[in-house]
């Protein structure tokens, strides 16, 4: 087709522009290797627009070939204000934006291989190189110089690169620590770095960091990652006060100072898979945070009250209702009421003692939290049936409906074996009162669900028709005799004693590819079109 004249005038005289620059005669010693970066990939940085340009160069800060997982590496750009704040639109959303249009620029990747997919980003080496070449002095991957703004310990691996006897007169403008123990990897990996201080000992290098960390007076980001031998954070850390960005997964920490309250600037505290055992009532006053990881916490006993003063948080993977402990109170459901702005999955756990009341329960307005995409509720039942009776149960859902649109649902209560105090699941997704669930269906209309597992649910009788339904899996299903229209179903897995009557299937023609796993004992199974079960 025809071009636009002054357009193709203009993209004319952007490559004579380019073909005369000065640029082709520049010699650029790669940063780390022998070679030369080519001038070309210097052209493609001086293209980008401002707010691109120090993202891409921060991204150095990671060894190469390291996988750079995309979360993380938002939460700290966002630390460091590189993130333009757009009104109406979260910074999060713009931050996403920026690494999709660097993709699209062909100078940051998606990385490939198990564990990785969708979630993490890698730079080649040459526009590492090209980073780190730009970044200059203020990028370290060893020690602090007195020039150094963003130290990176991921790298280190020898004694005398890992320690220098002046390391802490050097870090008074350091701005990032990454004292991480483990790698890249998607499962723990440890890295011990050792120092021979000259009588045999070894240097734990992040221990040795955290016990000086009144020496990091700019810090903005703090990764301690996996680090094993630090098992609390010191009270010095309210000295920080510009600090936004903590990373404790997969540590060894354990509590965390009431001193943690003085952060007033931290906007992310990561305690996933740690093993954090309890947070105290401080954290109401982390009034900036917008990020609390507590993914895997297995190790967590008590939550203080106070969660529901984080007006700004925006993720909180887990939430854990408590019983008091001692003049301390726990967290009650109450406080999701002001935590508005929740988006991405959150469970809500009353299994570990805390007494969900369904007055409180019905404050909350689970169904307005519109951009939560996965909800988890998890509960106790035993012989004094803490949740309460039946009635209540049925409460208790209604009032924790899902909001429209959800992506993942799950509902889960647990119930005691004999009296040896193990809890079990005896219920999944749609729970142990079928009516419940049945109810919610059909007041909520929950048709926007992908997948779907009922297990034990010997009440259930009938599945509605849903549309968006893509896996099923059903067990234990005495009573279930329908099942309705699921035109975009992949996988069904059906098992149990099936002393019910499973009599009206509705098998759509579109599951003709779908890949069954059944175990039925049933009077009749009606089908339509050519799909039907071995």
């Amino acid at each position: 087709g025809r071009v636009d004249d002054a357009y193709q005038e203009m993209h004319t005289k952007d490559w004579k522009f380019v073909e005369g620059s000065k640029i082709w005669e520049w010699e650029m010693p790669a940063a780390e290797i022998g070679g030369k970066i080519l001038p070309g990939l210097m052209l493609s940085y001086d293209d980008l627009p401002h707010y691109l340009k120090s993202c891409f160069v921060y991204c150095c800060i990671y060894p190469k070939d390291y996988k750079i997982e995309r979360e993380r590496l938002i939460w700290q750009w966002l630390a460091h204000g590189l993130i333009e704040e757009k009104e109406g639109i979260d910074v999060e959303v713009t931050a996403n934006q920026y690494i999709d249009d660097l993709m699209n620029r062909c100078l940051i990747e998606k990385a490939h291989g198990y564990g990785y997919e969708g979630t993490h980003l890698t730079l080649h080496d040459i526009l590492h190189d090209l980073a780190l070449y730009i970044g200059g002095r203020e990028y370290s991957h060893a020690s602090a110089t007195e020039h150094t703004h963003h130290l990176s310990l991921l790298s280190v691996h020898d004694d005398a690169e890992a320690h220098k006897p002046n390391a802490l007169e050097t870090t008074n403008k350091v701005r990032t620590l990454l004292a991480d123990s483990k790698s890249d990897f998607p499962l723990p990996y440890i890295i011990y770095l050792n120092f021979d201080s000259g009588s045999g000992s070894k240097l734990d290098l992040p221990l040795f960091y955290i016990k000086h960390i009144t020496n990091f007076k700019w810090l903005r980001v703090l990764s301690l990652r996996a680090c094993q031998n630090i098992h609390e954070l010191p009270k010095s850390i309210e000295d920080l006060s510009l600090l936004k960005y903590i990373n404790l997964n997969y540590s060894k920490v354990r509590r965390l100072p009431s001193s943690i309250g003085r952060l007033c600037n931290l906007q992310t505290l990561d305690l996933s898979h740690s093993d954090i055992e309890e947070l105290p009532k401080e954290m109401g006053e982390l009034c900036n945070l917008r990020y609390l990881g507590l993914k895997g916490t297995k190790c967590l006993e008590f939550v203080a009250e106070g969660l529901g003063k984080l007006s700004n948080l925006r993720t909180l993977h887990w939430f854990m209702v408590c019983d008091d402990k001692g003049k301390t109170r726990g967290c009650n459901i109450i406080e999701l009421k002001d935590l508005n702005k929740l988006k991405g999955e959150l469970s809500i756990e009353g299994s570990r003692g805390g007494r969900v009341k369904l007055i409180d329960a019905m404050k909350v307005h689970l169904k307005q939290r519109h951009e939560l995409n996965g909800v988890e509720l998890y509960f106790k039942v035993g012989d004094d049936d803490r949740v309460g009776s039946a009635s209540e149960e049925r409460g208790l859902l209604e009032a924790l409906e899902p909001p429209h649109g959800i992506e993942r649902w799950q509902f889960v209560i647990m119930k005691e074996i004999g009296q040896c105090g193990i809890w079990t699941p005896t219920m999944w997704t749609c729970g142990h009162y079928a009516w419940n669930v049945a109810h919610c269906w059909q007041q909520i209309g929950i048709k926007s669900l992908e997948k779907l597992e009922v297990r034990e649910c010997l009440t259930f009788c009938a599945l509605p028709s849903m549309h968006l339904l893509k896996s099923l899996t059903i067990s234990d299903y005495d009573g279930l005799n329908t099942i309705g229209d699921l035109p975009k179903l992949e996988m069904l897995h059906v098992y149990g004693s099936g002393n019910g009557c499973l009599s009206r299937c509705w098998v759509s023609p579109n599951w003709r590819h779908c890949t069954y796993t059944l175990s039925l004992r049933t009077s009749a199974w009606e089908a339509t079109g050519n799909a039907s079960p071995n």
